[in-house]
């Protein structure tokens, strides 16, 4: 047996030597602490993710990196370690040496001395900052995105001014978290904004506030300075007048914008809450009071419109001159803002799935008695569902794409090819022609992913076309020099693409027309999907010419036997 205790030990350093070889290649932290929470290791990924070199952090308490407020997870965490339990893929957040906080998925495992007891803890920590981060703002996309339409919609089923307005704060409630929302319109005779609508924890229009100066307290200041203000520490915030009020009841939060066009201010719109607002907030607030100070306007200018005429009706004939001057005005800005509502009806109503349910129900049942004319606003309400219908669905791909873990494997392009032209009638003659030309390597790809942005990049190729010319697409390979990756080439015929929007087509909810049908989130799943898979994307084109987009993604090598079920998590995407 002795003469054995040499090539033992040496298998054994030998093994360390890997072990610590692979903890030091490692992308996430790994580190050891004793139960007491001191650091024993600390490897490159952790001085890479946390700022501190391991001098500075063996011996120390790990405490350094958490920020007070989550000192108790410290706790809670060497309590489960003690007694033998793992702390899985636990998402926190730490700090790093610069101050800077960062969203962090923990993995500790106890560890056990030659005796099997506990003497400490190792930690895997992940950083998943940007994951969070993509997260936030797909969540504030949607969140906007429905806040929009409950204020267009609200917009577009009344023409009651304290109706809308009532639903529009009732809708800045349930969108953004706030206690409660108010609406002010400007009194222009007087000089005050009038309180016109509270939703919340206080919904009656009485009060100090129910008639506000401009000039006075924070409400008055937004309509004065026509600039918006945002605060995450009510209590001690000079804007706000009665921090007493605001520590009682909680409020930690205020956020307020004007409801301006062409800088005339029509009224303020705000909201208090009990927690913190995100940075977007106020951002979000001023693109839904764009919308509701356009639609103030018309109101306005409709109800001068009306006195306008009920005027001329009583005056004199030396008087129709300055009613017809002011008549033609007023009808001039009506006529704009009825393409602005035109615009709103198309682009930011949201109707639910419901509605199209009932409106085909509705169809069906009383068709007859609706008539011609009832039978095509009962298509307009279907058309509105489908195309929400089509934007949540493609919000829900891109989040999806963006989240899921993705099984990369060859995908044989070929074949995928020909099953998506065989599966959509719409790629097929004399709808299209597509054709598809030369070799195409296999790829190393999720096939689901890597269908739907083939079929979405076909889907662009064919609709955007001039009227009356057939789509025509030419679909082909090309194996780069050093034969690692493969870029596929969809080239068409179509509208083409300034140079200048080249940058921006691939963004989530971005539109070049509104012409053509779509909801702006095609491409932005594209470009995701592409680099959830290790690959790029781009396009080459110009107006008149057509475009020519393009894909490129790792190529799969047959000899190769570590190249399937690769599975690439958000995280690392």
């Amino acid at each position: 047996m002795r003469r054995h205790e040499p090539d033992e030990e040496r298998e054994a350093e030998s093994l360390r030597s890997r072990l610590a070889a692979v903890v030091e290649s490692s992308d996430d932290a790994i580190i050891t602490k004793t139960l007491d929470g001191i650091v024993t290791t600390w490897n490159r990924a952790a001085q890479r993710i946390f700022g501190y070199t391991a001098d500075e952090m063996i011996g120390k308490p790990i405490t350094v990196l958490i920020p007070p407020e989550r000192l108790h997870e410290e706790r809670l965490i060497l309590g489960k370690i003690s007694s033998g339990e793992p702390v899985d893929h636990y998402e926190t957040i730490r700090r790093r040496k610069d101050g800077t906080l960062i969203h962090i998925s923990l993995s500790v495992s106890p560890l056990k001395d030659s005796r099997g007891a506990i003497v400490g803890a190792s930690k895997i920590a992940r950083d998943i900052t940007d994951r969070k981060r993509t997260e936030e703002e797909l969540a504030h996309r949607i969140r906007l995105t429905t806040a929009r339409a409950d204020v267009s919609a609200a917009m577009a089923t009344s023409d009651d001014l304290g109706l809308v307005l009532q639903r529009c704060t009732e809708a800045l409630v349930k969108n953004f978290g706030a206690a409660f929302a108010r609406i002010w319109t400007v009194n222009a005779d007087d000089n005050v904004l009038e309180l016109q609508a509270s939703a919340g924890v206080y919904t009656h229009l009485d009060g100090p506030h129910s008639r506000v100066k401009i000039g006075d307290y924070k409400i008055g200041r937004i309509a004065k300075g026509n600039q918006p203000h945002m605060t995450n520490d009510v209590q001690h915030d000079p804007n706000i007048s009665d921090p007493d009020w605001a520590r009682k009841e909680g409020m930690v939060a205020f956020a307020g914008y004007p409801l301006t066009v062409k800088d005339r201010v029509l009224g303020v719109i705000a909201m208090f809450a009990r927690e913190t607002l995100a940075d977007d907030v106020l951002k979000e607030m001023g693109d839904i009071a764009d919308v509701l100070a356009q639609w103030l306007q018309r109101r306005q200018a409709e109800l001068a419109l009306r006195e306008a005429r009920e005027t001329l009706s009583r005056h004199t004939e030396d008087l129709e001159r300055q009613v017809t001057e002011r008549t033609a005005t007023l009808r001039e800005t009506v006529g704009e803002l009825e393409a602005f509502s035109y615009s709103i009806s198309h682009d930011l109503r949201a109707p639910l799935r419901a509605m199209q349910s009932f409106a085909v129900i509705l169809g069906q049942e009383f068709g007859d008695k609706l008539g011609a004319e009832g039978q095509e606003y009962i298509r307009r309400i279907t058309t509105a569902a489908e195309r929400m219908d089509n934007l949540i669905r493609d919000v829900l791909n891109y989040s999806r794409v963006a989240r899921t873990d993705l099984m990369l494997e060859p995908v044989n392009v070929e074949k995928l090819l020909r099953d998506i032209l065989e599966s959509y009638p719409g790629f097929q003659a004399p709808t299209a022609d597509i054709q598809l030309e030369g070799a195409f390597p296999a790829v190393i790809a999720n096939g689901a992913v890597l269908t739907q942005c083939i079929s979405n990049l076909l889907g662009n190729a064919v609709k955007f076309v001039k009227p009356g010319m057939t789509p025509r697409v030419r679909v082909r390979a090309e194996t780069s020099g050093d034969g690692k990756t493969v870029r596929l080439f969809v080239k068409d015929n179509g509208l083409g693409i300034e140079k200048a929007a080249h940058g921006k087509i691939f963004g989530i909810f971005e539109r070049l027309s509104t012409r053509y049908e779509g909801t702006g989130i095609g491409l932005a799943i594209v470009k995701k999907g592409i680099e959830r898979m290790a690959g790029r994307v781009g396009v080459e084109s110009e107006p008149g010419v057509g475009s020519t987009f393009w894909l490129e993604l790792p190529r799969a090598q047959p000899e190769a036997s570590d190249v399937t079920n690769q599975r690439h998590t958000p995280e690392a995407a």
